[in-house]
């Protein structure tokens, strides 16, 4: 067979997996892969698996944070109701803000998230269990901005965290976290030196999260995680990681 004819016969084989990734997201794999149609199915199915084991290693990092910030805001929240119901409290009552000029309301993220959760719960009075598993990462996150400094990092959130841990600090954690997690949950690409090297320093920055929360999350995570293994063994050599 001519190359001509090899060159049409591997395009043919190639076109279930452009139906099934598209052409653009299979075309940064083909470009790893120096156009190996073999190594690149190689290469994609090992950025599952980085954007697997990051999920795991954010998973441990978003329930420890998401509990720990439910006990001390439920012993601080004297309240009517629970903290994320009450329209008095302050995730739900109005947060007004300047931004580039324009007045904008804080907590009107958190009270669509809420009310979201609400709405997968099919009730109105789901359990304050049940809506804390059901609130994403991202309103954790946002309990811990600038925006909330005053009304909870210092009356109850930083009690979470041993002693003199800084706000702004677990904020850009956080914030690193939830980039890279939002990243591996559309399983975008891991191949480029850039994007390795935010999943190690968000991996990082779960394990300081935990540390600060409860150490021996901490060692479980680390005993349980692949990621780095992961990482430095990918099928087909990538361009060396730099810090």
């Amino acid at each position: 067979m001519s190359l001509r004819g090899d060159a049409a016969v591997a395009h043919q084989d190639s076109q279930w997996i452009t139906q099934w990734l598209s052409t653009p997201r299979w075309q940064p794999f083909l470009r790893a892969a120096h156009q190996d149609g073999d190594a690149a199915l190689a290469l994609y199915e090992w950025n599952i698996s980085v954007a697997m084991a990051f999920l795991h290693d954010a998973s441990h990092a978003e329930v420890l944070l998401r509990n720990s910030y439910n006990t001390v805001l439920e012993r601080w929240w004297l309240g009517d109701q629970h903290w994320l119901i009450d329209p008095q409290s302050p995730v739900n009552a109005p947060l007004h803000r300047m931004r580039d000029g324009v007045e904008i309301d804080s907590n009107d993220k958190n009270r669509q998230s809420i009310a979201e959760a609400l709405r997968r719960n099919h009730t109105k009075h789901a359990s304050p269990g049940a809506l804390v598993a059901e609130l994403p990462f991202g309103f954790w996150r946002h309990l811990t901005d600038a925006a909330h400094e005053q009304l909870l990092w210092i009356p109850a959130l930083h009690k979470a965290f041993a002693p003199r841990t800084r706000r702004k600090e677990i904020e850009q954690h956080l914030a690193r976290i939830n980039r890279v997690r939002n990243r591996a949950a559309h399983n975008e690409p891991f191949i480029s030196s850039r994007r390795r090297r935010e999943a190690l320093h968000a991996f990082r920055s779960i394990l300081k999260v935990e540390d600060l929360l409860n150490p021996q999350v901490t060692r479980h995570t680390t005993a349980t995680s692949t990621l780095l293994w992961t990482i430095e063994n990918p099928p087909t050599p990538l361009e060396p990681l730099s810090e």
